[in-house]
């Protein structure tokens, strides 16, 4: 937090004028997230956002319940709002050596306050899709639903 907040001083975008904030906030509450002084000023949430969950949804554990969490998030957004995931997975058999480097990596997490949650390629794909996806003709509008699964490291998608 405080290095963020540094580097938005140092480039002076520390008010939504700025066009940049940093917030802290539990992730796992979106609607403590969103409602933020720090967001609420600088999004206009009747509008389509992106929301970048990059680099921690690894650290929700499944008792959780990161569906309901994204969930909250769409929830709270206009139509054709996107979000992008990027969560750590070892579900490379086709590369066991990147699968082992993963697992390693996440095992430096197992006896911290987050432990890392890895998950599998089709496991985030179920996720992405019963989180995100709003049937078109609902009357709401929707909500674009990508997924693509990369493999980082290989140079394969």
């Amino acid at each position: 937090m405080h290095y963020g907040r540094a580097v938005l001083a140092d480039t002076g975008a520390t008010t939504a004028a700025g066009r940049a904030t940093v917030t802290q906030a539990d992730l796992r509450h979106p609607d403590q997230v969103l409602a933020g002084a720090e967001v609420s000023g600088l999004l206009d949430f009747t509008r389509p956002v992106a929301v970048l969950l990059i680099g921690v949804l690894h650290f929700v554990a499944e008792d959780d319940d990161p569906a309901a969490i994204l969930a909250g998030y769409r929830a709270a957004l206009a139509p054709d709002s996107i979000l992008v995931l990027a969560q750590s997975s070892s579900d490379y058999p086709e590369h066991p050596e990147l699968a082992a480097a993963v697992r390693a990596a996440n095992d430096r997490y197992t006896d911290t306050s987050t432990p890392g949650q890895l998950r599998s390629r089709a496991e985030l794909a179920v996720l992405s899709q019963r989180s995100w996806h709003r049937a078109s003709g609902s009357g709401t509008g929707s909500h674009i639903t990508c997924t693509c699964l990369a493999q980082v490291g290989t140079g394969q998608a």
